[in-house]
Formats: C-alpha cells, structure tokens, sequence
C-alpha cells in the first residue's frame, strides 16, 4: 500500500474554504439566533456579521393584496405584523448609536 501526500490545487482548496466557510456562518447565525431568543443584546460586530455595511438584500419578498382588500389594509398590516412577531425577534442592542443598528435597505422597484 502506497500513500501519497501531495498539494492540492486552487478548485479543491477554493471549494473546501467555501464549504467551511458557510458551516462556520450557519454555527454563528444559529448561536445568534438563540441569543436573540434569550433576550441577549446583539453588539456592532454582530450586526455586521448578520447585515455587512453596503450589502444588496439577498431576499426580497412582496405581496399583492387584491382590490377588494384595499379598505382592510391597515388591518391586514396589523394581523400579519402581530403573526410574524410570534417567532421573530426585536433585536435589542449594547449600543444605542443607530449606526450600528439593523438599516432598512432600499428595494428597487425593477420587474423583468
């Protein structure tokens, strides 16, 4: 039995970091996301792991309500807003500068 150690190239060592590199993000997140849970504050450092200064939102979502609903919008607004505070978490902060708070991103309004 022959047992060669040699150097990997750049598609396999590119591929692994990668892979590692996104384990380590998902631990982080599943940590953070259990600290919010518990009421803990999240620092600067960690809004910037969750949101990174100048980057495009990864996921936009967006509903049309029929017509008819129109004269119902705030309590549409209402309900879906106290749905989603059932298991989403208000982000408390050690710092009170709102620099380092969660930014509202712009959408832009293109539709192919």
């Amino acid at each position: 039995m022959v047992c060669l150690v040699c150097n990997t190239g750049p598609e396999i060592t590119d591929e692994l970091v990668k892979v590692l590199r996104k384990r380590l993000d998902e631990t982080t997140l599943d940590i953070i996301t259990i600290m919010l849970g518990r009421n803990c504050k999240l620092t600067p450092a960690d809004v910037e792991f969750i949101q990174p200064s100048g980057s495009p939102a990864t996921d936009v979502m967006e509903f049309t309500l029929p017509q008819c609903f129109m004269p119902w919008t705030p309590a549409v607004a209402h309900y879906l807003r106290q749905n989603l505070l059932i298991f989403l978490h208000i982000p408390k902060y050690t710092d009170s500068y709102v620099e380092h708070h969660f930014k509202v991103l712009p959408v832009s309004r293109c539709r192919s």
